[in-house]
């Protein structure tokens, strides 16, 4: 497991309480190499997003890795579906994969409905002659234009009902953090309601994302994530 920790933002705000963490995880044996990432001043905070993650494949091609999945912190697979799926790509020869995402807002039981219908990259094959970033490759289907990969020879498009990734994306203590430091930023017309509607939300009320609205369906909390509690070592 190769962590690229970041404790300044794209927007230039400081993280003061990242490192202990990653000095914690190291310790249990949770991952295996950290690298540092500082970002720099750039038209859009996609070209930091892009290269932190050229960071991350660069260190996954001198370690000699054989394939590499790009995957950010609120970002989770049930284990019975990644493992099919990675068997898949291994005896069928795969040099890349894209999924669908279900995505969670406000609270982990609270899933986002309808699905949004764009694909996440999943695991892929390294390369030397891959490139990572903005301008690779065009994929079939609509994908997070920093984990686009060149040079691939046999994609498989994964159906939802066999592997979906599970995206946490509004789950957090405090979403203020999240909206004013994503590199998606530019995408929230107004934070301060976005935050607003946020810390007041309940089930039934108007749920507007990317000009569309949503509604909720109430789940198993799947990964028994607790934002208040003490973090366990699962």
């Amino acid at each position: 497991v190769i962590v690229v920790d970041q404790i300044v933002s794209n927007w230039g705000n400081k993280n003061d309480e990242l490192l202990p963490v990653i000095d914690e995880l190291r310790c249990k044996g949770l991952i295996d190499i950290a690298v540092f990432f500082q970002p720099k001043e750039v038209p859009h905070p996609h070209f930091n997003e892009t290269e932190k993650r050229r960071k991350g494949y660069i260190t996954a091609l001198k370690e000699n890795c054989t394939h590499f999945l790009f995957m950010d912190c609120d970002e989770y697979y049930f284990e019975n579906q990644f493992k099919e799926a990675k068997e898949i790509i291994a005896n069928e020869n795969y040099s890349g994969s894209a999924c669908q995402i279900a995505t969670y807002y406000n609270q982990p039981e609270y899933l986002i409905q309808p699905h949004y219908t764009y694909y996440v990259p999943f695991i892929h094959q390294v390369q030397e002659a891959m490139k990572i970033g903005l301008a690779q490759d065009r994929y079939p289907v609509c994908v997070d234009p920093t984990r686009k990969c060149s040079a691939i020879q046999k994609l498989w498009i994964i159906r939802r009902e066999m592997l979906e990734m599970q995206h946490y994306s509004y789950i957090r203590k405090d979403i203020a953090k999240k909206l004013y430091n994503s590199s998606a930023r530019d995408n929230f017309n107004d934070i301060y309601i976005n935050i607003e509607k946020f810390n007041t939300f309940k089930i039934g009320d108007e749920l507007i994302y990317f000009g569309k609205q949503h509604k909720i369906k109430e789940v198993t909390n799947h990964f028994n994530i607790n934002l208040y509690g003490k973090r366990s070592d699962s």
